[in-house]
């Protein structure tokens, strides 16, 4: 009976409790608790409260074990917090309404209260129609130099021209898997430290990140394709790490990061674009895939630190200027199906001593080892046909060279100031030696010209102080404008039958010529053909008389050839005559 009244009171107590509660809410039901994820506290808007769960009247109510605190309400399930309209950091943005759904954010109102700067988080949606931003148009932050550091969310699928150009402040950017392009100069002149480019990114505009020096490292993880000159002038950039599909590394793509040390390439690399690397004037080593087939002229163009280097297997070709001015360069290898050296390929890397060449190249193009200082010998491909111009010119410890036969022409100062070469053979078949071959070569003394060669341009052996004889060719034609000027201790000289044509000057300042062979062939001497030959005496392959009817321009005693004229002279002579008239 006691235990029943007990049980009594408690349900008394309970109904009391819930009277109370209903007649202090006015007779509605209590208010769900808001929800702070739905208040957008920057932009103006506020997210409608929503309605709350009635009790179901069935469930009757539990006692509560203490009867004098009211029992409170069971909290509704949270709701999944949703993208704002506007982002909650009070900046008014403008956008373009891309008619889909979709935005293109084309910047803020730069007149507001407030304005990006700082770390800045790029909205996902925009406008009453809660239009997903997709795209950051042109010239969207340019000139922002108050951002620090921006939050690109994964709905942007491109960035556009000059979105963030010159934002000097901005040191680090968040790109998102899942943007596809970054337009030409979208982060030109920023300040971004590190950059990871995730793998969604198919297309980097031109210069898209030219001029930001703070550049300290970098990772490619994708880039099917790309512009030219993406990093040009990263001149803090040191590490490079190239992942993914890339097939074609662009033009211009490294050029002048002076402290580039570390690049990866990806083993899909293809091609390398010209100046791909040129200036990087830290860069010691490199590896070149075995996959690439094509390097582009100067990609290596003033890497003056760069000392060793293996090219592929299946390049076939060196263009113009590929590693100009690489002055620590030592070491090359060369693949065997190499055919064709382009122009300037070596020229000025002054530390390279030597060099294998694949013997079946074709071309070698004009100073494509001129000014190589150190280079001593080098032994010619078989497949050439011509010896281009300035081939070795200022090659200073070129001592020896080995041209093949099948050399048909040597152009224009091919041997220029190859001041340590004391001898060389030159080929059967050889027609041609092109102005200023041998020219400044001091110390050149043995000279073996073929009879096939036909022409002998002009100052072949100028300044060849050291030259005390040559034969000429038996079938020389042609001898050109001062061939021969300067050759101080040259002593006596045949000139061959056939000989047609010999240019002014052709032994100027011989000082030590005693005696010359002048042919019957020859009908026409032009003016100081012996200028300042202090002593000469003349054999002539014909008679008296066809001399006096030669023509000889400035044959006076005070004239132009007033040494040919004052010179005693032999008529009727054989070549070899010469060696009763000279000492040597």
């Amino acid at each position: 009976m006691r235990l029943k009244k007990k049980i009594m009171r408690g349900v008394t107590a309970a109904v009391l409790a819930a009277v109370l509660l209903t007649a202090c809410a006015g007779g509605g039901e209590a208010p769900a608790p808001s929800n702070p994820d739905n208040n957008t506290m920057g932009g103006g808007t506020v997210t409608t409260p929503t309605e709350p769960e009635k009790p179901t009247p069935t469930e009757p109510e539990k006692p509560t074990p203490n009867p004098t605190e009211p029992e409170q309400p069971e909290p509704s399930e949270p709701e999944t917090p949703t993208e704002p309209d506007e982002p909650s950091d009070g900046i008014e943005w403008t956008y373009k309404d891309n008619g889909n759904g979709t935005a293109t954010l084309t910047g803020y109102n730069k007149s507001g209260e407030k304005v990006p700067s700082g770390a800045v988080t790029i909205p996902r949606k925009v406008g009453e129609k809660k239009l997903t931003v997709t795209a950051i148009g042109e010239n969207c932050f340019r000139d922002n130099n108050n951002i620090t550091s921006v939050v690109i969310p994964d709905t942007v699928k491109s960035i556009g021209v000059r979105a963030f150009s010159t934002c000097k402040n901005l040191s680090a950017v968040s790109f998102p898997e899942g943007l596809q392009t970054i337009e030409n100069l979208a982060f030109e002149g920023t300040g971004i430290i590190e950059l990871t480019l995730p793998k969604s990114v198919t297309n980097v505009g031109t210069w898209a990140f030219r001029d930001n020096k703070a550049l300290r490292t970098l990772q490619i993880l994708g880039i099917a394709k790309s512009g030219y000159g993406v990093f040009y002038n990263c001149t803090n950039l040191q590490t490079v790490q190239i992942e993914g599909t890339l097939s074609e590394l662009p033009n211009t793509m490294f050029e002048d990061c002076k402290q580039l040390k570390n690049v990866t390439l990806p083993k899909s690399l293809r091609s390398i674009g010209y100046s791909a690397f040129e200036g990087c004037t830290s860069l010691r080593e490199i590896a070149l895939p075995e996959t690439v087939t094509d390097i582009g002229s100067g990609v290596f163009k003033n890497c003056t630190a760069l000392r060793s280097i293996t090219i592929p297997k299946n390049v076939t070709e060196l263009k113009n200027s590929t590693f100009l001015n690489c002055t620590a360069l030592t070491s090359v290898s060369l693949p065997s199906d190499l055919n064709i050296l382009g122009e300037n390929v070596f020229s000025g890397c002054t530390s390279l001593a030597s060099i294998s060449l694949p013997r079946e190249m074709t071309s070698i193009g004009r100073f494509a080892f001129e000014n190589c200082k150190s280079l001593e010998s080098v032994v010619l491909p078989n497949g050439l046909s011509t010896i281009s111009g300035n081939l070795f010119s200022g090659c200073s410890s070129l001592a020896s060279v080995t041209i093949p036969e099948g050399v048909l022409n040597i152009d224009w100062f091919a041997f220029y100031n190859c001041t340590a070469l004391e001898k060389i053979v030159l080929p059967n078949g050889l027609k041609t030696v092109g102005d200023s071959v041998f020219s400044g070569c001091k110390n050149l003394k043995d000279v073996t010209l073929p009879d096939s060669i036909s022409t002998i341009g002009a100052s072949v052996f100028y300044n060849n102080t050291s030259l005390a004889k040559i034969t000429l060719p038996k079938n020389l034609k042609t001898l050109g404008y001062g061939a021969f000027v300067g050759c101080v201790t040259l002593h006596k000289i045949a000139l061959p039958e056939g000989l047609t044509s010999v240019g002014q000057y052709a032994f100027a300042n011989c000082s030590a010529l005693e005696c010359a062979y002048i042919p019957r062939s020859l009908t026409r001497i032009e003016s100081y053909m012996f200028e300042y030959c202090k002593i000469i005496e003349i054999c002539y392959g014909g008679s008296e008389a066809r001399w006096n009817s030669m023509s000889i321009a400035g044959y006076a005693e005070n004239g132009t050839n007033r040494e040919l004229y004052n010179a005693p002279k032999h008529f009727n002579c054989q070549p070899s005559d010469i060696n009763k008239y000279a000492r040597f």
